[in-house]
């Protein structure tokens, strides 16, 4: 008995770590942006659905975007960093989840704006800029995320590509 009371307090323990750590500036889930590549995105997530780079797993949808190439190979790029590294992500969440329960209830470090567009939608951006998410009051009063974007720290905007 006291082993099933320790194995379940383990996993309750991982389940809040692992939802805590999805909401990490720069990276997601093991996917750090500027650094990981299309092989690795691959391995986690499987192949993308279609010629697109969309991805499904269980709970989420998951759209990548990847660099050109460094700077001076591709005028595209917007990065200086190899072929095929993700530059930016979106997750958007299959099944609500309140926001409460999505960052471990810490918002501190969240500016929070509402949409003037839409009634009820808000974007809570973190204080590096390289987090937004994205939120809807849902009918029965509940704040729910729509998706979560991913981009570089600011601290690596030096690898950015010049404008042209």
């Amino acid at each position: 008995m006291i082993k099933i009371a320790i194995v379940l307090i383990f996993l309750s323990t991982a389940f809040c770590l692992s939802s805590h750590a999805q909401v990490v500036g720069g990276s997601w889930r093991g996917i750090v942006l500027l650094k990981s590549d299309k092989a690795e995105v691959e391995k986690l997530l499987g192949k993308p659905k279609g010629k697109s780079d969309i991805y499904e797993t269980e709970k989420e949808t998951v759209t990548v975007w990847y660099n050109k190439g460094f700077c001076k190979e591709n005028k595209k790029s917007t990065w200086n960093v190899k072929r095929d590294t993700v530059v930016g992500m979106i997750v958007s969440p299959k099944l609500s989840v309140d926001i409460s329960k999505y960052v471990g209830g810490d918002l501190k470090n969240f500016e929070k704006n509402a949409d003037k567009e839409f009634k009820g939608t808000f974007l809570y951006l973190n204080s590096d800029e390289s987090l937004e998410i994205e939120t809807k009051i849902s009918n029965d009063g509940v704040e729910e995320v729509i998706y979560t974007a991913y981009r570089p720290l600011k601290s690596e905007l030096n690898l950015r590509c010049e404008k042209r």
